[in-house]
C-alpha cells in the first residue's frame, strides 16, 4: 500500500468504528466491542509495520518492481554476494545470518532489520541509483534514532526522524 498524502487526516476512534476509509476495512473487527480507543489503545508494531511492511516492500521493489528502480541480475547477483559476506563478521547477538535475494520469500523480519539498520547502505553502494540509496537512508537513519532510547528521548531528534520519514514517505515508497 502505498500513501500518496502524507498529510492526510489522522484516523479517530469514531471514524475507524464508522469505517470511513473504507478500503482500510474487510470486516468489522472482534476488537470493536471493546472499550477501547481503537486507534490509539493498540501499539504500532515496528517488527511488522518497518521490517516486514516497508523494508520487504522495498527490496520486493527493488527486485521485481517497475523497471526504473529494478535492479538487473547483475546487480541483484552483487547485492546477495555482499549480503552473504556479512556473515563471516556478524556477532552471536544477530540470531540469523543474511541470506541471498533469491531467498527473500523465506526471510524473517530480523533479516529484514539487519538490511535496513545495519548493512543496507554497505550493501547497495554504488549498485543502486543515487536518488534511491539517499532515500533508503533517509528511512535507515530516521529508524536508527527511533530504535535509540537516548536519541528517540530527544525532541529534536524525534522531529528530524519525522521529517526524514516524511520525504522517505513522499518520494521513495511511490516509486514502488
Amino acid at each position: 500500500m502505498t500513501y500518496p498524502e502524507c498529510t492526510a487526516p489522522e484516523r479517530t476512534d469514531a471514524s475507524f468504528r464508522q469505517q470511513e476509509n473504507s478500503e482500510h476495512h474487510t470486516g468489522i473487527s472482534p476488537s470493536a466491542s471493546l472499550p477501547v480507543d481503537m486507534v490509539t489503545f493498540f501499539p504500532i508494531d515496528y517488527m511488522h509495520q518497518a521490517c516486514l511492511g516497508v523494508m520487504k516492500r522495498l527490496i520486493t521493489c527493488w527486485t521485481s518492481g517497475p523497471k526504473a528502480v529494478r535492479l538487473s541480475a547483475t546487480q541483484k547477483s552483487e547485492v546477495s554476494a555482499r549480503l552473504v559476506s556479512f556473515r563471516n563478521v556478524i556477532t552471536v547477538e544477530f540470531s540469523r545470518k543474511p541470506r541471498r535475494l533469491h531467498e527473500m520469500a523465506h526471510w524473517k523480519a530480523t533479516e529484514y532489520r539487519f538490511f535496513l539498520v545495519y548493512c543496507g547502505y554497505f550493501v547497495l553502494y554504488k549498485i543502486m541509483q543515487d536518488t534511491v540509496l539517499e532515500h533508503f537512508m533517509c528511512l535507515s537513519v530516521a529508524i536508527r534514532i527511533l530504535l535509540s532510547d537516548s536519541l528517540s528521548a530527544d525532541a529534536d531528534y524525534r522531529r528530524y526522524a519525522h521529517e526524514l520519514l516524511m520525504l522517505t514517505i513522499g518520494d521513495m515508497l511511490m516509486s514502488c
